[in-house]
């Protein structure tokens, strides 16, 4: 991509040429800048992917094959999107030991709906389909602690951040 550019301003012949080459330049520009977001969503998936890994976020292999990167032109952007139900409750945590590890952003952590107080005082989350408990009455209740946060996308952000510039260097080179 040359950024050079001689124009005899008093040629017609030589302005137009010169008109010619920015154009050429601003749609060279303008499809670099898409490629870029495109390398920069597919790195962000390949790094999301791994850190889900990292994080032990590979149960039934339902996140880590729900997360792809892609350029959208309606937005004109890229983006990481993770499909998973449940991805926001593994990054920010949920219950009790979602809040006792707050989020590196600034502490945000999922709290739900069906908040109880156990027997001991400790409040418990009722979430079907976790630890059973008999009640004397013969109900059956689910509950869980939670789960700590595990904020894959936050560092998939850092990551891709620290990448950035390596990223550009290889796409405007060309």
């Amino acid at each position: 991509m040359s950024t050079t550019l001689h124009v005899n301003v008093l040629s017609k012949q030589s302005i137009n040429m010169a008109i010619r080459r920015i154009n050429e330049y601003q749609k060279e520009v303008e499809s670099k800048t898409i490629e870029l977001a495109q390398k920069l969503a597919e790195r962000g998936a390949e790094i999301a992917r791994i850190k889900v890994m990292e994080f032990g976020g590979f149960n039934s292999g339902e996140m880590y094959s729900g997360i792809g990167g892609y350029f959208s032109p309606t937005l004109n952007m890229g983006l990481v999107k993770v499909t998973s139900d449940h991805a926001a409750f593994f990054e920010f945590g949920t219950g009790p030991r979602g809040s006792a590890s707050p989020h590196p952003n600034g502490g945000v952590s999922y709290k739900g709906e069906g908040w109880w107080t156990a027997a001991d005082g400790k409040d418990m989350e009722m979430m079907y389909g976790w630890l059973p408990i008999t009640l004397k009455n013969g109900d059956i209740i689910y509950y869980t602690e939670g789960q700590e946060a595990k904020p894959f996308m936050y560092e998939t952000a850092q990551e891709l951040g620290r990448q950035f510039e390596q990223i550009a260097k290889e796409v405007f080179a060309k």
